[in-house]
C-alpha cells in the first residue's frame, strides 16, 4: 500500500508564508549527501514555476486548507522497478480528492528520489476548499494505492 502522509495549513496571514515555505522545501530539499538541488515543480497542467505555486496560495479563497502531502509507493509491491509514473499517481490521487470535495483542486509538486533509501516519492501542496475528514483521508490513501497498482 502506498503511504500518504500529510498535514494541513490554514490559509491566512500565518498560513500563507508557511505554505510558501513548503514549496521551497519540496523544490530544494538536500540530497542524501547534503548537496542542495533544484527540482522541477509540476502542477495539474504540467511544469510549474515557484511563482505559480505562490500565486495559487495568494489567490486561494478564505477557508482554504493547504495540504502538505507525500505520496510514497511501496518499493516492494508497487514500485519494484522504480518505473512508476509518479506524476500520474499524483494526478489520479488529486482527481479522487476533487471528486470528494466536488471542486477542482490546484496543486504544486516535486518528485524526490536521492535522499530516501529505495523509496521514490512525491511531495505536494494541494489547495483544498475545506478540511478533509478522516474517511476522506483514508480514501486519499486508497486512491494513491490504486493509482500505483493500475500502472
Amino acid at each position: 500500500m502506498a503511504v500518504v502522509k500529510g498535514t494541513y495549513i490554514r490559509r491566512g496571514a500565518v498560513g500563507n508564508p508557511r505554505a510558501k515555505d513548503a514549496i521551497r522545501y519540496m523544490q530544494h530539499r538536500p540530497e542524501r549527501a547534503g548537496e542542495r538541488v533544484t527540482r522541477p515543480l509540476f502542477g495539474p497542467d504540467g511544469r510549474w514555476e515557484r511563482v505559480h505555486g505562490y500565486q495559487m496560495i495568494d489567490d486561494a479563497p478564505p477557508g482554504t486548507h493547504f495540504y502538505r502531502m507525500s505520496i510514497n509507493p511501496d518499493p516492494a509491491t508497487e514500485d519494484q522497478r522504480h518505473d512508476l509514473d509518479l506524476r500520474e499517481v499524483t494526478a489520479r490521487t488529486i482527481l479522487r480528492l476533487e471528486e470528494m470535495v466536488d471542486t477542482p483542486i490546484l496543486y504544486v509538486a516535486a518528485e524526490h528520489e536521492a535522499h530516501a533509501d529505495n523509496r521514490r516519492h512525491v511531495y505536494l501542496l494541494a489547495s483544498v476548499p475545506r478540511r478533509l475528514n478522516t474517511p476522506e483521508l483514508k480514501q486519499r490513501t486508497a486512491a494513491a494505492t490504486a493509482a500505483c497498482l493500475a500502472q
